[in-house]
């Protein structure tokens, strides 16, 4: 199945929003902002794949499923309040399950996996192996898959610091996970967790908030901002467990990565 060449899911949130039973395809090219045919056929074939409409030559009609869900909409042009929606029904999408088992490793009996960041590269190496189409076509189909599950906040991008004044890679791993600020605020001191980001010893050197926030969000499944809130306020309420340091602002990583506290950026930790 190929893969619909939609970039915006802001746009195809609005498409929805305008069609209505019996409609035809010239009414929507002029109601939409999508400027093409073509491009409009792409984005009506994720509609089609979604179950929100049916077509019947250059008719369209809303499915049920699709009535619902443009019931439940909001008004506004962003996507952010229909999150849990769009999110709800993207994972129903068969291209899109074969993709997170084939290239994140995600089962559905196994929501507590979460084993790799990947680089761009990565995904589309991964992708190749199970679509079996040309390079080129790949690098496109995954790019358009992996932008969708970004903007539905189900994969999130990681800064990867490459060592001092290096630049700086990203990789991306999947988000999603419930986790409580009681659970995290068990994890964040466990042995196991110590050891595997300090080593095996006991815990003395200084290492990067960016390292430990990389581990602990791809080994639980948290967002970046999640990890943050968390951490800030453990610190708050456990002064004795951790001590921090400010790296030199001169360093763009630690302007971009470091936990901000009180107007101070600190990008060390260690525990005491």
């Amino acid at each position: 199945m190929r893969v619909p060449r939609v970039s915006n899911i802001a746009e195809l949130k609005n498409l929805l929003l305008i069609i209505e039973n019996n409609t035809s395809l010239n009414e929507i090219l002029q109601s939409s902002r999508i400027k093409t045919k073509i491009s409009l056929r792409e984005y009506l074939k994720l509609c089609s794949l979604l179950n929100w409409i049916v077509s019947e030559g250059k008719i369209i009609n809303l499915t049920q499923n699709g009535a619902w869900i443009k019931s439940n909409f909001s008004g506004d042009d962003g996507i952010e309040s229909d999150k849990k929606i769009l999110r709800q029904n993207f994972l129903q999408l068969s291209l899109v399950k074969i993709f997170l088992q084939n290239v994140f490793e995600n089962n559905n009996n196994e929501t507590n996996k979460c084993p790799v960041c990947l680089t761009k590269d990565e995904i589309e190496s991964r992708y190749l192996k199970y679509r079996k189409i040309s390079e080129i076509v790949v690098k496109r189909e995954s790019r358009f898959i992996y932008n969708w599950l970004l903007d539905l906040d189900i994969i999130e991008a990681l800064p990867v610091l490459a060592g001092l004044n290096n630049s700086v890679k990203v990789c991306y791993h999947m988000i999603g996970k419930q986790m409580t600020y009681e659970e995290y605020s068990q994890l964040i001191i466990s042995e196991s967790f110590l050891s595997q980001v300090f080593g095996s010893n006991k815990p003395v050197d200084w290492i990067e908030i960016p390292t430990i926030r990389n581990k602990f969000c791809i080994r639980y499944c948290i967002s970046i901002d999640l990890f943050n809130t968390y951490l800030k306020n453990f610190l708050i309420t456990h002064p004795n467990d951790f001590q921090l340091s400010r790296g030199t602002e001169l360093r763009n990583e630690v302007k971009k990565e470091s936990l901000e506290i009180n107007d101070k950026l600190f990008f060390y930790i260690r525990p005491t």
